[in-house]
């Protein structure tokens, strides 16, 4: 039998909202039973006491998670808090690997983090997990997610971490370790099969244009043009038919600038009439270049989408239906793109989908989702949702 228990706190002292957690988790789960604890935690936490005060609590219990941008459980949104998952199971087994210099070198990271895990959890159980999670500030989202897989050939689910929209500095966490430059990696084995989906609210509304020219996640131009001018022209009408303002009206520095660089993403088609979406809302200025969150090579061909609350509400519903059967609890991360689109909306939208799935759930909002399968192997998403199934055998 598996026990899943959900607990959160906005208290803003560390140990205050720590043990207001393992009070929660004691009402489903004895904390020194645990097997497993996911923990999501705002950048205004001490993220070395947390962990430490879960760690004597849970004993020899598998920890890993990540800073967050934005912390829910079943019952709402706690941001500027923590969010906690327990799990206590005896038809899995768990383990996790911390790998640091991710910034300078994610291969020789992610090699690190498989050398301090369990890997024969994959071939002792009939059914695997892995979770990723990594610096949110790197832009390397892509990469890390495919090397994770090649090294633990499997699902993954996880996310860049946040920092609550600071963009300044993100962690991960493996036990009661930390790293600001690192990536952690979990396997999970399981008896019974696990259940995994990602989705998004957006639509394309433009052809394609071909990146011509990119540095990074930089990218100057668009079919030889100026990108943010291209850009501009697929939403000007739209823009000026729905807001009260222009986009010449607009200044890099007000809420509306980053609004419509979320609203108005881009996507990339994946040939099987989806797309992954991609995040240009780090764009300082009507220079010219776009600036995105992840690498965009020459040559990639972009389209821009469109998101409103109701397109997000049905990618949820979509996602949550996705998950069929008898659930222990759920695993959620979701981009920060998806609670902006959503505004005063996403706290509700959190509670629906735990109703939807009617099982626990825990998450936080992160800088960008991984959510691999072998039926879809776009692997590394922008604004959306994934989620994963624990099952209740």
């Amino acid at each position: 039998m598996t026990k899943f228990a959900t607990a959160a706190s906005i208290n803003g002292d560390t140990e205050t909202a720590t043990r207001a957690c393992l009070n929660q988790l004691s009402g489903t789960i004895e904390p020194s039973n645990v097997d497993f604890v996911w923990i999501g935690i705002s950048p205004a936490h001490q993220y070395e006491e947390a962990l430490g005060l879960l760690q004597s609590a849970t004993g020899d219990a598998t920890i890993i998670g990540a800073s967050s941008a934005g912390e829910f459980t079943e019952d709402g949104v706690v941001s500027g808090g923590m969010s906690v998952a327990a799990v206590a199971s005896d038809s899995m087994a768990f383990s996790a690997g911390l790998g640091t210099g991710y910034g300078s070198d994610p291969q020789a990271a992610v090699g690190s983090a498989v050398g301090s895990l369990d890997t024969d959890i994959q071939e002792a159980y009939p059914y695997a997990v892995g979770l990723n999670f990594h610096d949110g500030l790197v832009g390397n989202g892509d990469e890390v997610t495919m090397r994770g897989y090649q090294a633990i050939p499997t699902d993954f689910v996880g996310g860049s971490a946040g920092d609550d929209r600071r963009l300044e500095e993100t962690a991960v966490f493996v036990g009661d370790q930390v790293s600001t430059d690192g990536v952690a990696l979990g396997v999970i084995g399981s008896e019974q099969p696990f259940q995994q989906a990602v989705g998004h609210g957006h639509k394309r509304i433009s052809d394609g244009m071909t990146v011509t020219d990119s540095d990074g996640g930089t990218v100057r131009t668009l079919d030889g043009e100026p990108a943010y001018e291209r850009w501009a022209d697929a939403v000007r009408d739209v823009v000026e038919e729905e807001y009260e303002f222009s986009l010449s009206g607009i200044d890099p520095g007000d809420p509306e600038w980053v609004q419509l660089l979320t609203r108005f993403e881009f996507g990339i088609e994946t040939g099987d009439q989806e797309y992954k979406i991609r995040w240009p809302g780090i764009t300082p200025d009507r220079s010219g270049p776009l600036s995105f969150a992840t690498v965009i090579p020459e040559g990639t061909d972009l389209f821009v989408m469109d998101a409103q609350p109701a397109d997000e509400r049905e990618a949820q519903r979509r996602v949550g239906d996705s998950l069929d059967g008898d659930l222990a609890g759920v695993l959620s991360f979701a981009c920060i793109c998806q609670s902006n689109i959503l505004g005063d909306e996403f706290g509700g939208a959190v509670q629906a989908f735990g109703d939807q799935v009617d099982a626990p759930l825990a998450g936080m909002e992160v800088y960008g989702e991984v959510g691999l399968s072998s039926g879809d192997m776009r692997g590394y998403h922008n604004a959306s949702l994934s989620v994963l199934g624990f099952p209740s055998g």
